[in-house]
Parts: C-alpha cells; structure tokens; sequence
C-alpha cells in the first residue's frame, strides 16, 4: 500500500545475482523483476491452516505472504518456523516483518543455534515435534539445499505433496551448467 519494496540480499561468495545486488546496485539503477517460480500465491487461497518454514533470507517472501494474508477478513490460523543463525540475525530478517503488530491469526517460533554453534537448528525437526501438520498447507522458503532438504522431510513425515509449496530456486552451480 505505501508502494515500498523491501529487499533481503545475503551476498553469497560465487553466487550470479547476490554479489552484483549488494556491491553494485545505487539508487535510480532499475531493476526487472520477475514472477515467482513456485507455489507461494497458492498459499493465499488455501482453505486449510499455514505452515510457514523460513531460513535466512527466505523469511523475506514469507514476511510478505504474511502481509498479504493480513489484508484477509478471516486469515488461516497461520504458524511461522524461523530460522537465522543467530538471534541478531533473527531480528534483523524479521524487521518490519510478522512481529511488528499483533495478529492473532498468527503464531512466529524463532529457530537459532545453540550456544557455540553457527548453523540454526532443525527447522522442519522443531515443527514436527511441536506437532501433527498433516491437515495445514506448508510453505518453505530459504536456500534451496534448505528447501530440498526440508520438502523431503516433510514427505517422509506423510505430508501430501499437493500441501507443500516453495520457490525453488536453482543453485548456482546448476545455473552455470
């Protein structure tokens, strides 16, 4: 509604995009941008709950989907799993994200590594011990190694693949073949 686009750019050593993104880019340079390549908008006509799995930067899609669901009379109980490898990071991602007001549709679990580690814990592993997600549409987001690995935890947990949706992306080793 105020006609701001937020962007969330980790500049990942060999990466094509995030390195031109975060150390080249200047105000008025335009951009292109394209659709989304999976199934995120199908998450905002579910009829069942939300599962929302976000790591690193794939918190920012889930922020907007978030957003989006909010402008909804009845949004769907709705439950954020996010990961980040420190609470700092956490913050920082979260942002003028799902915490900023209150929203009683929706439940946000911080995921962080335990002391003196560097990588986040189990995100899918934290959900599934909370609970049965069986009856809700899941959405995951964040590194595709993330995002393979999580889609096949959660078919392996019984999950139908026609409740599961993401935005995968290529990693750059497949985009350089």
């Amino acid at each position: 509604p105020d006609g701001v686009l937020r962007f969330h750019v980790r500049a990942l050593p060999g990466g094509l995009v995030s390195p031109a993104l975060v150390a080249r880019i200047r105000p008025g340079d335009t951009w292109r941008i394209g659709p989304p390549l999976g199934r995120l908008p199908d998450a905002l006509s579910t009829t069942r709950d939300l599962l929302l799995l976000g790591q690193g930067t794939g918190l920012a899609p889930l922020n907007a989907l978030i957003a989006a669901l909010d402008t909804h009379d009845d949004p769907p109980r709705t439950h954020l799993y996010a990961a980040a490898r420190s609470k700092n990071e956490l913050r920082a991602l979260l942002t003028n994200g799902p915490r900023d007001r209150h929203r009683p549709w929706l439940t946000v679990t911080p995921v962080v590594p335990s002391t003196g580690t560097h990588r986040p814990g189990s995100l899918v592993g934290t959900a599934l011990r909370a609970r049965v997600w069986q009856h809700h549409d899941i959405v995951v987001c964040g590194p595709p190694r993330m995002q393979a690995a999580a889609l096949d935890q959660l078919h392996a947990a019984g999950i139908p693949a026609e409740q599961l949706h993401s935005d995968p992306l290529p990693t750059s080793l497949a985009i350089r073949r």
